[in-house]
């Protein structure tokens, strides 16, 4: 998995937290070492390194560079945390790197950007998600947290602005919760929802299993960030055979799908349900249908879209979907489109929990 490169991206932000210690640390690992004991740890550093890449597990590749590179990562911070214990006193008296000769207007401005990050930073961890502004980022946990359908979290509400009445009536919050129970589309298959339990070795599996782990994982954020079809065609993703993998998505998500399925100039049949209302917990998410939506579309611009508005009344008909319809609305724009991209979540049968989601 992922762990290894998130631990090298992350690894060297310990430089904001202890600089002075930080930047003495790498001063040491670029130059010749001075003393016996210190040739000693570097030899030793670099036979861990090479020892901890045969521990590789991912499927399909011989080394994962990222587990030695951040085993040197690890040996780095452990030595900038002896030399900050050691010289942190010294350091603080000295005052705050590059502020001692700066004074009166900059020194105010600088200190006035740093607040404003603070608050942006604090912002983008706590509150884009609890807003619902943001799903798939980088403060997104593998637990997982759901962003649409109702909060799951022990204590924070997530998704207030597709749930506040006077929010969710707007063409960025509205549009509800719809369930993906068929599709054709080769395109939206390759990007949703990215089912690589397969892929992971037995004896993984069975070593989840024995904590009580459900043993799924879906990977979507890696077809979404590949960006290209042409690449995402070639990775494992569901393409007949086996049941649909069943999942959710807000009907917003659903508008992005079907303008980017439209783009490819794909042939394709979807058909989804509308759930009722817009929170729910898992068996509302799982069973729950307000309304049931079949989509034909030709590839060259030609829509057939049918509704059956009662679908637990067995004498209810197809009727062609109104302009309200998803699949009839123009494709979502703005900024907000920019970075509100939202998890598909799988529907498992008889796990009523969200399951690993990357």
């Amino acid at each position: 998995n992922g762990v290894p490169f998130l631990g090298f991206f992350s690894s060297p932000r310990l430089f904001f937290v202890m600089p002075e210690a930080w930047t003495v640390a790498l001063a040491e690992v670029v130059s010749a070492p001075r003393t016996s004991s210190g040739l000693a740890f570097r030899v030793a550093s670099v036979a861990l390194a090479a020892w901890s890449a045969s521990l590789t597990s991912d499927p399909g590749i011989v080394i994962n560079w990222g587990i030695p590179a951040q085993t040197i990562l690890c040996l780095i911070g452990a030595r900038v945390v002896l030399l900050d214990m050691r010289h942190a006193a010294a350091w603080a008296e000295a005052g705050p790197i590059g502020l001692g000769a700066v004074g009166g207007l900059a020194s105010r401005l600088l200190r006035a950007n740093g607040a404003f990050w603070v608050l942006a930073v604090l912002f983008y961890v706590f509150g884009a998600q609890t807003l619902g502004l943001m799903d798939i980022s980088a403060t997104s946990p593998f637990s997982h947290i759901r962003e649409h359908g109702g909060s799951n979290h022990l204590l924070m509400p997530t998704s207030l602005l597709q749930q506040w009445e006077w929010s969710r009536g707007t063409d960025g919050f509205g549009g509800g919760v719809v369930r993906i129970t068929s599709c054709s589309s080769d395109y939206l298959n390759a990007l949703y929802p990215c089912n690589v339990t397969d892929e992971l070795r037995p004896g993984i599996r069975d070593m989840l299993h024995s904590f009580g782990h459900i043993g799924h994982e879906y990977h979507p954020t890696v077809m979404r960030m590949f960006g290209s079809h042409r690449i995402r065609r070639h990775l494992p993703h569901w393409d007949g055979g086996r049941p649909f993998p069943v999942y959710t998505v807000p009907g917003l998500e659903l508008r992005r799908m079907l303008a980017e399925a439209r783009a490819a100039n794909e042939s394709f049949v979807l058909e989804y349900d509308t759930l009722p209302g817009v929170v729910g917990d898992e068996k509302w998410r799982h069973t729950a249908v307000q309304s049931k939506v079949r989509l034909e579309e030709d590839g060259a611009g030609g829509i057939n879209c049918r509704v059956l508005r009662r679908p637990l009344d067995e004498a209810e008909e197809w009727a062609p979907c109104g302009e309200d319809e998803l699949p009839l609305q123009p494709a979502p724009t703005g900024l907000l489109m920019k970075f509100l991209v939202w998890f598909p979540y799988p529907v498992v049968e008889g796990v009523y929990e969200i399951p690993c989601i990357d």
